[in-house]
């Protein structure tokens, strides 16, 4: 995890179903459908992707982090929340669970970002 740094910011859209059952954020900036990887194209009930029926389940605005490499592609799964505090903790709980003795300056570091960050101090 070490070259891996932690990242929280917002992020708006909607929860589509996706064919095998799993629900995944459209976001807002992006144009294309998480289930079949085709330009979006909302049906004019705004409920499915004209594409393929992905189904719309619920409109979403929070935040999202996760861990991501900077200059690579590797990055956790994102973690979605309301607030930053609940990210920031739930993030806590997945990466940072191991002995401080073991953990480099830069884990030392997010780990104490998000601790505040779950404090409520940002």
């Amino acid at each position: 995890m070490a070259f891996m740094s932690a990242y929280i910011e917002p992020v708006s859209g909607f929860w589509v179903m996706t064919d095998d059952g799993f629900t995944e954020l459209y976001r807002d900036d992006e144009e294309i459908c998480p289930n079949c990887g085709e330009n979006w194209s909302v049906s004019m009930d705004g409920e499915q992707c004209s594409n393929c029926g992905a189904e719309v389940e619920d409109e979403f605005e929070g935040f999202v982090g996760g861990l991501s490499a900077s200059g690579y592609m590797d990055q956790s799964d994102p973690v979605y929340g309301e607030t930053k505090a609940e990210v920031a903790q739930e993030m806590l709980d997945m990466y940072f669970d191991q002995p401080e003795d073991e953990m480099d300056e830069d884990e030392l570091a997010d780990m104490e970002w998000l601790e505040g960050i779950a404090a409520g101090n940002e």
